[in-house]
């Protein structure tokens, strides 16, 4: 399993790492990933393996769902 996280803030002013509003998740089975056959990856793959971003409330939920229903 993997998790990208993706900080949205785009006033450098406002940027905080620490507040979890400013970020969306994408959670990726790591087979999916494996199967990427590359070394780095990027939005379009994510839109593609992960095309519903997450918030940090709901991180936890995707998570289990992906375990349960890997891809």
């Amino acid at each position: 399993m993997f998790v990208f996280a993706i900080q949205l803030c785009r006033e450098p002013a406002h940027y905080d790492p620490l507040d979890v509003d400013q970020w969306r998740f994408h959670v990726v089975s790591a087979d999916d990933v494996r199967e990427h056959g590359t070394r780095s990856v990027g939005m379009s793959f994510l839109r593609r393996y992960a095309p519903k971003p997450v918030s940090f409330d709901g991180l936890a939920e995707a998570i289990e769902a992906a375990r349960r229903h890997p891809a």
